[in-house]
């Protein structure tokens, strides 16, 4: 059984690993970090932005193993629709703001 303990948004300082994928991420990054208790042991892991929307998609009741959504097709899909979607959004604000400085 795992106790959440703490589960926050950190602007992480040095590099960390992403427990989901397995993937080093720099400084500066925007991490969720989490802190429990897992079977009387206490633990703490860092989520990159796309594995912490992964789980919200939801059946990891059981957990997830370090390392666990890489390679994984599933997850590979929506990795791709996940990006495709931050990349339209930052497009559409770029556009945005270019067309306001146009204006003035």
């Amino acid at each position: 059984m795992y106790y959440n303990l703490k589960y926050i948004e950190v602007k992480i300082k040095k590099p960390h690993i992403c427990w989901g994928c397995n993937v080093t991420c720099v400084p500066g990054f925007k991490m969720k970090y989490s802190a429990g208790v897992y079977d009387g042991q206490f633990s703490t892991s860092y989520w990159c932005e796309i594995c912490d929307s992964y789980l919200t998609t939801g059946g990891f009741e059981d957990g997830v193993a370090f390392g666990e959504f890489k390679g994984e097709s599933e997850y590979e899909y929506f990795k791709k629709k996940y990006l495709i979607q931050e990349r339209k959004v930052l497009f559409e604000k770029y556009w945005a703001r270019k067309l306001k400085l146009e204006k003035n």
